[in-house]
C-alpha cells in the first residue's frame, strides 16, 4: 500500500452579516477495513458528504465551514460531517435538500447501509469560511477521487488486485487535508496510481 497525502493551506474568508448556519452529520454507515472489505460495496462516507456538498453549493450557494471526514487512513470512513453557511432565505430549501440526498444514498445502498442517516441542525454563525474558489477546488478534488476496487487479479477475478480509500478529509481553520491509501499487488498500478 501507498499514502497519497494532500495538504493545503488556505485563507479563510469572512461570512457575511445576517446568514445562518447548519452543521450536516452522515452517519450510521458501516465502514470497515480498506482492505478485507472493500470489495463489499459499502459506502464511502466522505464521497457521499462530497456529493451533497456539491450539490448545496450548486443549487443553494452555500459556503463550507468546516469538514471532518474519517479518522484512519486504512478504514472506509463511516461518518462526515460540515458545517455550511447560507443565506436564511434557502433555509427550507438546504433542508430538503438534506432530506433528498439522504433518500437518494438510502435507495443507492438499499440491503448495504441499513443504518444511513442525514441530518442537519441549526449552530452558531462561525466567522470565518473556505473561500469559493479553494472550496470548489476542494469539493471537485473528493468528488474526482476514485475509490473502492478499481481492479481484480486477471487470473484469478475474485481477488482484488488494485484499490483506493479516502479515509480521511478535514477541512477547518484554514487547513485542507486528505488521506488515500492506495492498495495494489501490482507496483505498477501502485505507481500508476500514487503517481
Amino acid at each position: 500500500g501507498v499514502d497519497v497525502a494532500g495538504e493545503l493551506d488556505y485563507q479563510e474568508a469572512p461570512t457575511e452579516k445576517g446568514d445562518i448556519a447548519y452543521k450536516v452529520v452522515l452517519k450510521g454507515l458501516k465502514g470497515g477495513h480498506s482492505g478485507l472489505e472493500i470489495s463489499l460495496g459499502r459506502a464511502n462516507a466522505n464521497k457521499l458528504f462530497a456529493r451533497f456538498a456539491d450539490d448545496a453549493v450548486e443549487e443553494l450557494d452555500a459556503d463550507l465551514s468546516c469538514w471532518d471526514g474519517g479518522n484512519m487512513r486504512n478504514a472506509i470512513p463511516n461518518r462526515a460531517e460540515g458545517v455550511f453557511v447560507i443565506n436564511p432565505e434557502q433555509k427550507e430549501a438546504f433542508l430538503q435538500l438534506v432530506t433528498e440526498w439522504e433518500q437518494t444514498f438510502k435507495d443507492e445502498y438499499e440491503g448495504i447501509e441499513e443504518g444511513l442517516i442525514l441530518t442537519a441542525e441549526p449552530v452558531a454563525l462561525p466567522e470565518k469560511v473556505v473561500p469559493t474558489e479553494i472550496r470548489d477546488n476542494l469539493i471537485d478534488a473528493v468528488m474526482a477521487c476514485r475509490v473502492g476496487v478499481l481492479r481484480q487479479i486477471p487470473a484469478i477475478p475474485e481477488i482484488v488486485e488494485t484499490s483506493c480509500n479516502l479515509g480521511i478529509v478535514k477541512i477547518a481553520d484554514g487547513k485542507a487535508q486528505t488521506d488515500v491509501l492506495v492498495r495494489s499487488s501490482r507496483e505498477s498500478m501502485l505507481e500508476y496510481l500514487a503517481g
